[in-house]
């Protein structure tokens, strides 16, 4: 074997080169140690990636997770065997995760299932930027052939790639499980609260890490004089490993801790929509009920096919009383709570009696935004599968929420004209038994159904069961009269049901409402007798599947030790032809005194007709057409006045600052300083421009590097007043910061205006002198020139002051 000094290698010819460029390749062929860190890297890998099998449906994810290792074991192998810099290979993993993460997750968005395109790179890195959150903010299993699939992917690329550029780097063997230990615990915390096979999965983690060391530890230190052979190194190994796991197994349910509930991080994350900000639908009841009002009483909403007439469609499930109105909420929190992203499917554990109906929404339910029904998706009952058809179909599934506490679901983006929803749900029951019990806990505070308690133990009599307490309850209801007070004469009966108009009800003397207060104190006294209580606003569907505006009513839900039951309207709301007698109005002792009816109701603020409205919430105007501008002027202040506010914040301290910095220099010091600083004004001024003047000249070498007859004559008017043979007084100061206030104009006068703009609110004249040369981002839009070399500058400078 011949061995060549380093000192004595041949020059780099041609010849020598091809050879080296032979050379690299063949080096790229892995050796044993590369194929036993890959193989046990991607071992690990995938043992670690097994723990997203709740969270995806399908096993998709394990392929695209351990095609994303391959690759960034390729990438890191590369960059070793060609020696890059470790740089490289995070170039690398960007360039393959974009490549080809549109045929990994978003084939329906790309060109022929693959090739990416301008809208599917900006998804990718959405998804990478936010992905997380909205991955652990939906309902598992999410679609396994889905956009979120591309999370497992970068993961493989990002732990393949460092994992290997580890093992093939460091030395200490302990270092090479460190990466693929990282992405295990990675997975369980965007993991689901119950594991796959959490044993099998540690286990075989455990034997695979194991294995791996002992091979590193081995290639690192070779044992002599021991007397014994390999087969009994490897055969003592393999009997303490499995002692050590099977003693694992075995005890480790009886360690501390191991009763502890599994931490995730989706028990953290808290839901992204909070439907408690919105107004409450039930608000809005009279303008279903009224055929006075003429808003939606005649109009069609809905059209239902496949469920039987009479059956109850739920609209909107109401399960939370702030004491202003009942509202939609999460329930009392926890990972299950609230409106989320649903993945590939709803968890419904119910099994029969499930019902599939076609609802087809017509113009007035999708037109309802003053009645606040658009966004809810109609159902039957506890959901399992909602499927949207139509043009609007993607976005409604996109914009899709659910809510498991009450098996509710809403749409963002607002149901429209002609949406075609066919919804799979097992209706609510109806029949309570005989003398069922209170199941679960109050689903409202103790406080907000409070100031009913006597009017509770008043209308339940000697009544002692709670069934017994909650129909004698519903008796007293029943026996009332129904009003929505838009008719003549019944005009002092308001709508609402907040605290005060619910207490005037019950306390009147005589019950007079309509749905809205009967279903929402009903709800209130059930939760004060202990049963778990919530309002629900739909309707009964009537014969032919037609539902409209006089279809719609409110009924209450109870919870039971059974499950939710119905109540249905007609078991506590009066009739609506059981009028309440109309007192005849006094008449004024005065004659010619004119009758004032009652003023109209005051809509709560930031109620759901008013935001429909486009005004600020408690704000009404009046005034034709120009109420109406100054209702779309207000809108338009609200929401770019705060981001113009805040540019024009930046921009008046960007123009402060600098006018301070230059009246500071015009008249701090002595004047000989001030002429100085004057130089410095204008070379500031040339820099915010986009020159860059390299440190180190004097200044009619820097003037002629400016290239700027403005400049030259301020270059000559500074040095004879600073090496003339009298020092500089006031007014030679005065002189030459005329001079430099002419000579900044001057400078500007050749630029375009958004370059002149972008030349004062330059940040770069603020930086120190140090910084003046590093290429910073900035406001002008034309990359600076660096300028070397006066012969340089004479071929770049003058025309770029010119150019424009």
């Amino acid at each position: 074997m011949k061995v060549v000094s380093p000192d004595a290698r041949p020059a780099m010819t041609g010849g020598t080169r091809t050879r080296s460029m032979t050379q690299a390749i063949q080096a790229l062929a892995p050796k044993t140690a590369d194929l036993v860190d890959a193989g046990c890297l991607l071992l690990l890998c995938a043992v670690a990636l097994v723990g997203f099998a709740n969270t995806f449906d399908t096993w998709q994810f394990l392929f695209v997770g351990l095609v994303g290792v391959l690759l960034g074991i390729s990438s890191a192998h590369l960059a070793r065997v060609l020696r890059w810099h470790w740089l490289t290979v995070a170039v690398l993993v960007v360039v393959e995760f974009f490549l080809l993460g549109s045929a990994v997750g978003l084939r329906d968005d790309a060109p022929l299932g693959f090739l990416p395109t301008l809208s599917t790179l900006g998804s990718l890195g959405s998804l990478t930027v936010s992905g997380w959150k909205s991955l652990l903010t939906t309902l598992p299993p999410v679609d396994g052939a889905g956009q979120y699939v591309v999370l497992p992917y970068l993961l493989g690329l990002v732990a393949g790639s460092v994992g290997f550029a580890a093992a093939r780097t460091v030395k200490r063997p302990g270092w090479v499980i460190a990466t693929p230990t990282v992405l295990f615990v990675v997975v369980v915390l965007l993991g689901t609260l119950q594991p796959v096979a959490s044993l099998e999965q540690g286990v075989g983690f455990a034997a695979i890490a194991f294995a791996w060391l002992a091979y590193r530890f081995r290639q690192r230190r070779r044992l002599t004089g021991t007397g014994t052979s390999n087969r009994v190194q490897l055969a003592t190994g393999a009997v303490m490993l499995v002692a050590a796991i099977l003693g694992g197994g075995a005890l480790g349910g009886f360690l501390p801790g191991s009763a502890t509930q599994r931490v995730v991080l989706r028990t953290y994350v808290q839901p992204p929509v909070d439907l408690s900000q919105y107004a409450s639908p039930l608000e809005n009841f009279r303008l279903y009920s009224s055929p006075t009002l003429n808003k939606l009483y005649d109009q069609s909403l809905l059209k239902v096919d496949g469920a039987k007439a009479g059956d109850l469609l739920r609209f909107a499930v109401l399960d939370d009383y702030s004491s202003r109105d009942w509202s939609a909420s999460g329930g009392s929190g926890g990972p299950e709570t609230g409106f989320q992203t649903i993945g590939s499917n709803v968890p419904d554990e119910s099994s029969d009696g499930k019902t599939t109906a076609t609802i087809t929404v017509l113009n007035a339910y999708a037109a309802s935004t003053v009645g606040g029904l658009n966004m809810w998706v109609p159902n039957l009952g506890e959901t399992s599968s909602v499927v949207y058809s139509g043009s609007n179909s993607k976005s409604h599934a996109g914009a899709f929420r659910f809510n498991l506490s009450t098996m509710q679901g809403i749409v963002l983006d607002q149901l429209k004209t002609n949406d075609v929803i066919k919804v799979t749900s097992t209706p609510v029951s109806t029949d309570a038994g005989a003398d069922p019990q209170p199941g679960g806990s109050p689903s409202v505070t103790a406080d907000s159904y409070a100031f009913l308690a006597a009017t509770e133990k008043k209308w339940s009599g000697t009544a002692t069961t709670p069934w017994q307490r909650l129909t004698a309850v519903e008796n007293v209801l029943k026996a009332g009269y129904w009003s929505d007070g838009t008719i003549t004469g019944e005009t002092l009966y308001l709508p609402g049901h907040g605290q005060r108009r619910l207490s005037d009800f019950v306390n009147g003397q005589s019950l007079v409402g309509s749905d809205e207060q009967y279903a929402a104190t009903f709800a209130l006294l059930a939760n004060q007798i202990g049963f778990p209580a919530r309002v629900v606003m739909g309707a009964a569907i009537p014969d032919g599947g037609e539902i409209k505006g006089k279809n719609v009513t409110a009924w209450v839900e109870l919870q039971t030790t059974t499950g939710w039951v119905a109540i249905p309207p007609s078991a506590f709301i009066p009739s609506r032809d059981r009028h309440p007698i109309q007192t005849p109005q006094e008449v004024s002792q005065d004659s010619r005194a004119t009758d004032v009816p009652p003023p109209n109701p005051v809509r709560a603020p930031g109620s759901f007709d008013q935001l429909s409205d486009g005004e600020l919430a408690g704000v009404k105007m009046d005034g034709g057409w120009l109420g109406s501008l100054l209702r779309i002027i207000l809108s338009i202040l609200a929401v770019s006045g705060p981001p113009l506010g805040a540019l024009l914040l930046i921009v008046g301290g960007i123009l402060v600052v600098k006018w301070r910095r230059s009246r500071r220099r015009m008249s701090k010091g002595s004047p000989a300083d001030r002429v100085t600083a004057g130089w410095r004004e204008v070379l500031d001024r040339v820099r915010d421009i986009g020159i860059i003047v390299p440190a180190g000249h004097t200044r009619l070498e820097e003037s002629r590097l400016i290239g700027s007859d403005a400049v030259s004559a301020l270059a000559v008017r500074t040095n004879t007043a600073t090496f003339g043979q009298d020092d500089p007084d006031d007014a030679m100061a005065r002189e030459v910061w005329a001079s430099v206030k002419a000579t900044k104009k001057a400078l500007l006068r050749p630029l375009g205006r958004w370059r002149r703009i972008g030349a004062r609110l330059n940040l770069r004249s603020l930086l120190p002198e140090r910084f003046a040369a590093i290429q910073l981002p900035r406001v002008s839009f034309k990359r600076p020139v660096r300028l070397g070399s006066p012969s340089r500058l004479a071929s770049t400078a003058q025309p770029r002051l010119s150019q424009d």
